[in-house]
Protein backbone atom coordinates (compact mmCIF):
# COMPACT_ATOMS: atom_id res chain seq x y z
CA UNK A 1 0.00 0.00 0.00
CA UNK A 2 1.72 3.35 -0.73
CA UNK A 3 1.17 5.84 1.72
CA UNK A 4 2.24 8.86 0.50
CA UNK A 5 -0.75 9.64 -2.24
CA UNK A 6 -3.99 10.59 -0.45
CA UNK A 7 -6.96 11.02 -1.86
CA UNK A 8 -10.48 11.62 -0.68
CA UNK A 9 -13.79 10.32 -0.21
CA UNK A 10 -17.12 10.99 1.62
CA UNK A 11 -18.71 8.37 4.53
CA UNK A 12 -22.37 8.55 6.27
CA UNK A 13 -23.56 6.11 8.61
CA UNK A 14 -27.16 6.07 9.30
CA UNK A 15 -29.65 3.91 10.57
CA UNK A 16 -32.98 6.23 9.45
CA UNK A 17 -35.22 2.86 8.45
CA UNK A 18 -34.95 1.83 12.30
CA UNK A 19 -37.35 5.59 12.53
CA UNK A 20 -40.03 3.60 10.16
CA UNK A 21 -39.75 0.15 12.07
CA UNK A 22 -39.85 1.21 15.50
CA UNK A 23 -42.31 -1.60 15.92
CA UNK A 24 -39.79 -4.50 15.21
CA UNK A 25 -36.63 -2.43 16.84
CA UNK A 26 -35.66 -4.41 20.14
CA UNK A 27 -37.12 -2.30 22.83
CA UNK A 28 -33.57 -1.89 24.83
CA UNK A 29 -32.05 -0.57 21.67
CA UNK A 30 -34.84 2.71 21.11
CA UNK A 31 -32.31 4.91 22.99
CA UNK A 32 -29.57 4.91 20.82
CA UNK A 33 -31.33 5.43 17.91
CA UNK A 34 -30.72 9.50 16.75
CA UNK A 35 -34.47 11.39 16.03
CA UNK A 36 -33.20 11.89 12.52
CA UNK A 37 -31.55 8.14 12.30
CA UNK A 38 -28.00 9.65 11.45
CA UNK A 39 -25.09 8.56 13.52
CA UNK A 40 -22.47 10.37 11.50
CA UNK A 41 -23.30 12.83 8.88
CA UNK A 42 -21.98 12.66 5.58
CA UNK A 43 -17.78 13.83 5.53
CA UNK A 44 -15.47 14.19 3.26
CA UNK A 45 -12.23 12.19 4.69
CA UNK A 46 -8.76 11.35 3.31
CA UNK A 47 -7.47 8.14 2.55
CA UNK A 48 -4.82 6.10 1.17
CA UNK A 49 -4.34 4.49 -1.97
CA UNK A 50 -5.10 0.84 -1.57
CA UNK A 51 -7.58 1.43 0.98
CA UNK A 52 -10.77 -0.28 1.58
CA UNK A 53 -14.39 0.57 2.86
CA UNK A 54 -13.07 -1.05 6.02
CA UNK A 55 -10.67 0.46 6.62
CA UNK A 56 -12.35 3.89 6.40
CA UNK A 57 -14.90 3.44 8.86
CA UNK A 58 -12.50 1.41 11.01
CA UNK A 59 -10.75 5.13 11.11
CA UNK A 60 -13.89 7.02 10.95
CA UNK A 61 -15.39 5.31 14.20
CA UNK A 62 -12.91 5.15 16.02
CA UNK A 63 -11.70 9.10 15.48
CA UNK A 64 -15.23 10.23 16.17
CA UNK A 65 -15.27 8.02 19.22
CA UNK A 66 -18.20 5.37 17.30
CA UNK A 67 -18.73 1.61 18.72
CA UNK A 68 -17.95 -0.55 15.68
CA UNK A 69 -17.65 -4.34 16.21
CA UNK A 70 -16.52 -6.83 13.54
CA UNK A 71 -15.71 -10.24 13.12
CA UNK A 72 -12.77 -11.27 9.87
CA UNK A 73 -14.99 -13.79 8.42
CA UNK A 74 -13.84 -16.63 6.08
CA UNK A 75 -17.95 -16.87 5.39
CA UNK A 76 -17.90 -13.22 4.17
CA UNK A 77 -14.59 -13.20 2.77
CA UNK A 78 -13.56 -10.80 4.69
CA UNK A 79 -14.59 -7.99 7.40
CA UNK A 80 -18.38 -8.50 8.87
CA UNK A 81 -19.87 -5.77 10.26
CA UNK A 82 -21.81 -6.94 13.21
CA UNK A 83 -22.30 -2.99 14.60
CA UNK A 84 -22.48 0.51 14.60
CA UNK A 85 -23.14 2.78 17.76
CA UNK A 86 -24.21 -0.29 19.17
CA UNK A 87 -27.17 -1.42 16.77
CA UNK A 88 -26.28 -5.16 15.51
CA UNK A 89 -27.69 -7.31 13.12
CA UNK A 90 -31.24 -8.78 14.19
CA UNK A 91 -32.03 -5.66 16.59
CA UNK A 92 -35.01 -4.57 14.21
CA UNK A 93 -36.00 -7.86 12.90
CA UNK A 94 -34.96 -11.06 11.58
CA UNK A 95 -33.11 -10.24 8.40
CA UNK A 96 -31.87 -6.46 10.02
CA UNK A 97 -27.91 -5.33 10.02
CA UNK A 98 -25.50 -3.00 8.38
CA UNK A 99 -24.96 -2.77 4.79
CA UNK A 100 -22.57 -0.87 2.82
CA UNK A 101 -23.03 1.25 -0.81
CA UNK A 102 -20.52 3.05 -2.48
CA UNK A 103 -21.96 5.60 -5.33
CA UNK A 104 -25.07 4.27 -5.16
CA UNK A 105 -23.91 0.60 -5.89
CA UNK A 106 -24.36 -2.45 -2.94
CA UNK A 107 -21.85 -4.69 -3.63
CA UNK A 108 -22.16 -8.50 -2.70
CA UNK A 109 -19.05 -8.90 -1.05
CA UNK A 110 -16.95 -7.64 1.96
CA UNK A 111 -16.62 -4.06 2.90
CA UNK A 112 -12.51 -5.60 3.51
CA UNK A 113 -12.41 -6.13 -0.08
CA UNK A 114 -13.70 -2.84 -1.73
CA UNK A 115 -10.68 -0.84 -2.75
CA UNK A 116 -12.22 3.23 -2.67
CA UNK A 117 -11.25 5.30 -4.83
CA UNK A 118 -11.06 9.15 -5.00
CA UNK A 119 -14.37 10.33 -5.08
CA UNK A 120 -16.28 7.49 -3.94
CA UNK A 121 -19.18 8.23 -1.55
CA UNK A 122 -19.54 5.67 0.77
CA UNK A 123 -23.04 4.94 2.97
CA UNK A 124 -23.61 2.76 5.62
CA UNK A 125 -27.00 1.69 6.17
CA UNK A 126 -28.95 -0.39 8.65
CA UNK A 127 -31.47 -1.99 7.13
CA UNK A 128 -34.53 -3.35 8.47
CA UNK A 129 -35.65 -6.23 6.35
CA UNK A 130 -38.16 -9.28 7.78
CA UNK A 131 -35.67 -12.50 6.93
CA UNK A 132 -39.01 -14.34 6.26
CA UNK A 133 -40.15 -12.28 3.59
CA UNK A 134 -39.71 -14.62 0.06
Amino acid sequence: MNTSVTNQCTISISCATILDNLSSLNKEKKSLVPSDGVIFKKTTVTFYEGETVFDVLKRVTKKNSIQMEFSDSVAYSGAYIEGIANLYQKDCGSGSGWQYCVNGWYPNYSCGNYVVSNGDAIEWNYTCVDGDLE
